[in-house]
């Protein structure tokens, strides 16, 4: 019939409805074709249902798989549980508040290397790992299917190595953690989901689970899975009948996540929606066709009356245009809509970008000559007072701007990841060091339009982490010299010890005997100064020192101190140059011979035999000032800035003849500064400066005269001590010296000495066996001794000082002796 519409007329009507039919035909074929279409969209759109729901939940289980792991893995890392000691660390399990541990383990356990023997549990414990269990991370983490837990209920266990060492620590899930967990999964509406373990045993079920958990998934379900990870297919249901379901494999324990719906209901409801379709599609048609016949007879009857001539009274509506006009403001207000979320967005974004603490960097255009840098970046960028145009460093390298990760990144489209850069100013010495990463931005056509780079400003963390280094290496460092220097005086006090030993009484070799004494007490005093540098560092850094200022001419302790060591075997080989003019100040006269002890001490270390040490002093701008010079070989550049750090030494001989510690500058530095002064070095390949500075003083008026040393007078003198050669020692020089000396080795036997002799002057050593030295002290004083108390002790900080004071001591002598201090107090009129 359409052939024929250029041969002959037809009527509208026949025209419009072979219009209809011409456009419903081909419809209801299309709608056939899409009404199978959409039933098998609606399968897949339950697949994906499916899909979506087995993701989430094994996404929710391997949250509480990692989540237990990595909580059991730092319970792993506490220090008493990788030293082996269980019972404690379950001590320290019982002490913590639950919430501490996670809600869903119902007992923590430790098992031993083979997993074969439980040595601790805080609940239900396995004396061996059950069978099935899977390991993940490299054989650190093991995960056990379902198993009937010790008190026999459905669980499973996760465990990790502790260390390396040779336990494992675990814990307990039971079955109705994950029962509840699969609970809270949202499901297709007549779904159900299961949680299966890597032997396919059902963990929880949210359809029957009290007569299925326990069970096996069907062997065609368990066949049709295979080994893929995750899928969907048509199986038989536990209940009956068949299921659509989805699975997935979780990645620890071999577990799997599955979810469906029963086939039935939903291949009926397919049925009916085609059937129901395919009504709808017939009746439309008709409907149609009729429509198309009056739609004809409302148009040719006005259509033929205006070709007739005739008018037409009748309302002839044209909708088109108010069609179209509610159309274009349907367009209006969506394009309103979609203008307000973009600045939504946008004003996001800005949020972010100005508010965000880490440095953002935004390049606009792919040569990133556009760039925008939020408040964070331009602080971090600012310019020290006095710094100029900042200067960009990567590995020591100065780069230029088309370098940086934001240039890169916005020119080549590839994302930069972290890189480390140094920040210099010109004309400042101010570094920054900075750890950027960039991702590019990209138009429509994916081709690079600009880039987005964060800053992370690194620079205290890499201070503290060198800092932290330098620390360790100057401990290594001092260990192993104390190692050596310790070794050098016991190794000659043994053996000047084993000379006296082979010598005997022989009269005629009493050379060598007072060659082995000399050298044992040499080797003991400078034990003792070793000890004593240590105590006073270790005093001065906790603030506990006590200074004794008076007034002190610096040129008198210089000469006095030159006099003193002149005779020393160090010092004889220098000559010692002394420009002294008088620089008085306030200072404690001690601990000022101590500074310029270590300072000579330093300079003789330095300098080669034959070399030159000077000592000025004088008076300069206010200030008492004291210089050591020497004509060493002088401090490396490198070394002057830490010269005055703790265990710092130069370049010394394998033989390290020289000795110490590397604390005597450190000591020199603290002192001076405990007295408000400074202290500085200079040094080139000639020799070195050291410059004290003190606040200035008048001097007194008039000057008292030194007494004459008191000699002392024979005492009647106890000595209670448990170390019985140091007794016999002290004992020996204080006999020599025309003393009456008693000995007692335990604090019981030295107190009834004590209150039955009533010597003039008992010394006593604090750690004794039985009565301490304090007790010893306070029974004498309530018995009512009034003789003169003297306290030995290996400790002297002020504390200790005051605590033996309070016990009723009258001295107290750090150990080892200093006989000069001693002969002192025997000195002192009673």
């Amino acid at each position: 019939m359409l052939l024929n519409l250029r041969r002959r007329a037809i009527s509208l009507r026949t025209c419009l409805v072979a219009l209809m039919m011409v456009a419903s035909v081909p419809m209801a074929l299309f709608m056939s074709v899409q009404i199978v279409r959409d039933a098998q969209g609606e399968m897949q759109r339950m697949a994906a249902q499916l899909e979506a729901t087995t993701a989430a939940a094994a996404a929710a289980v391997e949250r509480e798989l990692t989540a237990s792991a990595e909580s059991l893995a730092l319970l792993a890392h506490a220090s008493v549980l990788r030293a082996g000691d269980v019972e404690g660390f379950g001590a320290m399990l019982r002490s913590w508040p639950q919430p501490l541990l996670r809600r869903s383990w119902d007992a923590v356990f430790v098992l031993d290397e083979r997993l074969q023997r439980s040595v601790y549990s805080s609940g239900p414990a396995p004396w061996q790992w059950p069978d099935g269990g899977g390991t993940a991370d490299g054989g650190r983490l093991r995960v056990t299917g379902l198993v009937r837990s010790p008190d026999g209920t459905w669980a499973m266990a996760v465990a990790v190595r502790v260390g390396d060492g040779p336990y494992w620590l675990g814990a307990w899930i039971e079955a109705a953690y994950w029962q509840a967990l699969l609970e809270r999964t949202s499901l297709p509406e007549g779904g159900f989901a299961t949680l299966y373990d890597g032997e396919h045993r059902i963990i929880a079920r949210t359809m029957s689970p009290g007569r299925f958990v326990g069970g096996m998934l069907p062997p065609g379900a368990v066949a049709r899975m295979g080994t893929r990870a995750s899928g969907v297919h048509r199986a038989e249901l536990l209940e009956g009948g068949d299921t659509y379901a989805a699975w997935q494999r979780l990645s620890q324990g071999g577990w799997g996540v599955g979810a469906g719906v029963p086939a039935q209901p939903l291949e009926a409801r397919a049925t009916q929606s085609m059937l129901r379709a395919f009504g709808i599609a017939a009746a439309c048609l008709l409907a149609g066709v009729f429509i198309a016949l009056r739609l004809a007879r409302q148009v040719t009857r006005p259509l033929a009356a205006l070709g007739a001539g005739q008018p037409w009274d009748g309302v002839l509506a044209v909708r088109e245009v108010a069609s179209l006009r509610d159309a274009l403001g349907e367009v209006r207000a969506g394009e309103a809509a979609a203008r307000q979320r973009l600045q939504h967005k946008a004003d996001e974004f800005a949020a972010v970008f100005d508010g965000s603490p880490i440095g953002l960097a935004f390049a606009q255009d792919s040569s990133a000559r556009q760039r925008r840098f939020n408040p964070a970046l331009q602080s971090l960028l600012q310019p020290p007072e006095g710094g100029g145009a900042v200067q960009v460093s990567q590995d020591g390298q100065v780069i230029g701007f088309e370098q940086t990760p934001l240039a890169v990144a916005a020119s080549t489209g590839r994302p930069v990841g972290a890189t480390t850069l140094e920040l210099r100013w010109e004309g400042s010495d101010a570094l920054r060091i900075v750890v950027v990463q960039a991702v590019p931005l990209r138009d429509a056509d994916g081709r690079p339009r600009g880039a987005i780079a964060a800053v992370v400003d690194v620079t205290d963390r890499q201070r503290a982490e060198q800092a932290a280094q330098r620390a360790n290496e100057a401990k290594d460092r001092f260990l192993a010299m104390l190692s050596h220097e310790l070794r050098n005086p016991l190794n000659a006090i043994t053996s000047a010890a084993e000379v006296l030993q082979l010598l005997g009484d022989a009269g005629a070799q009493r050379t060598e005997a007072a060659d082995a004494r000399g050298i044992i007490a040499r080797q003991t005093r400078h034990l003792a100064h070793l000890v004593a540098d240590l105590l006073d560092m270790a005093r001065v850094v906790a603030g506990d020192v006590t200074l004794a200022p008076a007034p002190l001419d610096l040129a008198a302790l210089a000469a006095e101190q030159a006099a003193r060591q002149a005779a020393a075997p160090g010092l004889a080989a220098h000559r010692v140059v002394l420009d002294l003019h008088a620089a008085w100040t306030v200072a404690d006269r001690a601990r000022m011979a101590q500074v310029l002890l270590n300072l000579l001490e330093n300079a003789r270390k330095y300098t080669p035999a034959g070399g030159s040490i000077t000592l000025t002093t004088r008076s300069e701008h206010g200030r008492a000032v004291l210089e050591v010079s020497d004509t060493g070989r002088g401090i490396p550049a490198e070394l002057q800035a830490q010269a005055f750090d703790a265990f710092v030494q130069g370049e010394r001989r394998l033989d390290r003849q020289e000795g110490g510690l590397g604390l005597g500058l450190a000591l020199v530095q603290r002192i001076v500064q405990l007295h408000g002064g400074t202290v500085g070095v200079r040094s080139s390949g000639q020799g070195s400066v050291f410059r004290v500075e003190l606040p200035g003083a008048e001097p007194p008026r008039s000057d008292e005269p030194a007494g004459n040393p008191r000699r002392a007078t024979p005492r009647h003198v106890l000595l209670i001590d448990d170390n019985a050669d140091a007794l016999q020692a002290l004992r020996s020089a204080l006999v020599l010296e025309g003393h009456e000396v008693h000995c007692a080795s335990d604090g019981d036997q030295g107190l009834r000495r004590l209150l039955a002799r009533r010597p003039e002057v008992a010394v006593i050593d604090l750690g004794l066996p039985g009565l301490d030295g304090y007790e010893v002290a306070r029974r004498s004083r309530a018995a009512g001794f009034a003789g003169c108390l003297v306290a030995l002790s290996g400790y002297s900080s002020q504390r200790d000082v005051r605590t033996a004071m309070k016990a009723g001591f009258d001295v107290q002598l750090p150990k080892p002796v200093d006989f000069a201090r001693l002969r002192e107090v025997l000195a002192r009129p009673l």
